[in-house]
């Protein structure tokens, strides 16, 4: 994914008592120098883990749950300061889900989208340079949407100038989802359709102009084309596709992994390549890069209830299960990752548990 910088940062020394006095032992699994982000969706947690400190002893940090329930799709900052996500708050008396900010070590995560009312808000990700936020939007202003994203006076985040980029409807062909900026800005992924509402296909809006088009012809009618994810650095374009089933009633086959060497140039006359092509006992999704060869994704055994958090390699298919680094809870669900190699220059904190201390960036790589 990234060339990994090494800058003064924050390292987890989170150690359960109960493992105290074991040896912590390394795995076999290629370890980056960046941190991870993701949910447990069974049990509505979100998790923070540094793999500066990865080892057999080593836990992810649990994000405080504030007034918040729900969570979904965490992302860092590009400066890796911060955290988007987005989650569900009670206000005037009624739950609403809304995009939020959390400056890591502040006391709270601040909402995003109040000011723009109930509309349900979700998938939130950044443009390359931090700048924007581009997320989903369902409500009577349905859609894709994108604003620009900074710090106010106080140095608090803020979004200004929001603006509707592609029309959606929940439920319907229309409904547009998963959006991630382009590695050069200069477009939108995203995917329409949903599981009951066929079909699903990953399309692109420009900026120039403010075209849609599909991002790229190999979109069979047989098939699911849905979660996006770009490689912001490296331009590596991942998505998800998986034979059509009942709605509501599973089936269809596992869903895989494709992926084309180039987001900002696709080929669309060419098929993407299939990773790991041979693997046909699990459903593999939401993947996010690390340095454009190396990824996170998440994968569910054929039969099974639950995700668990994977590392897998474009270049050779291989994949390392993250479990041995306790990232992967047995009976949750993880999903929605984030990586980063970037590191925030704030002081050490606690978070009431697992401490912060400070960390010093390492150059092994994937």
């Amino acid at each position: 994914m990234k060339h990994l910088t090494v800058l003064l940062g924050l390292m987890l020394s989170a150690r359960a008592a109960s493992v105290s006095a074991q040896s912590c032992t390394a795995t076999n699994i290629p370890i980056p120098s960046g941190r991870i982000i993701y949910v447990d969706d069974t049990h509505g947690q979100i998790y923070l883990y540094d793999f500066l400190s990865a080892d057999s002893c080593t836990r992810p940090v649990a994000i405080p749950a504030w007034n918040l329930t729900a969570p979904t799709n965490p992302v860092f900052s590009p400066d890796g300061q911060g955290i988007a996500f987005s989650a569900v708050q009670t206000i005037d008396g009624f739950e609403q889900r809304h995009l939020f900010y959390w400056s890591i070590g502040a006391e709270l995560p601040i909402n995003l989208t109040r000011a723009l009312g109930n509309q349900r808000f979700e998938d939130v990700k950044f443009s390359p340079d931090g700048s924007e936020v581009v997320w989903k939007q369902s409500g009577a202003q349905g859609g894709i949407w994108t604003a620009s994203f900074g710090f106010d006076a106080a140095g608090q985040p803020t979004i200004s100038n929001p603006l509707r980029r592609v029309p959606g409807a929940l439920g319907d062909q229309s409904e547009a989802s998963g959006p991630v900026y382009s590695s050069d800005g200069n477009h939108l992924f995203y995917f329409t359709g949903s599981v009951c509402a066929k079909p699903q296909q990953i399309r692109r809006f420009d900026f120039a102009g403010g075209g849609t088009s599909t991002a790229f012809d190999q979109q069979s009618a047989a098939n699911y084309y849905y979660y996006p994810a770009v490689d912001l650095a490296l331009g590596k374009f991942l998505y998800v596709s998986g034979p059509i089933h009942t709605c509501n009633a599973g089936g269809g086959g596992p869903d895989k992994i494709f992926y084309y060497p180039n987001a900002d140039h696709i080929d669309s006359s060419q098929p993407a390549i299939a990773w790991n092509a041979a693997d046909g006992g699990a459903d593999n999704s939401d993947p996010a890069s690390i340095d454009g060869d190396y990824f996170i994704f998440s994968r569910n055994l054929v039969g099974g209830n639950n995700y668990k958090l994977y590392m897998g390699r474009l270049s050779t298919g291989d994949m390392w299960d993250l479990s041995p680094l306790n990232i992967n809870n047995a009976n949750g669900s993880m999903l929605g990752s984030a990586y980063t190699p970037s590191r925030p220059t704030i002081t050490p904190f606690s978070l009431g548990g697992p401490k912060y201390s400070p960390g010093y960036g390492r150059r092994d790589r994937p």
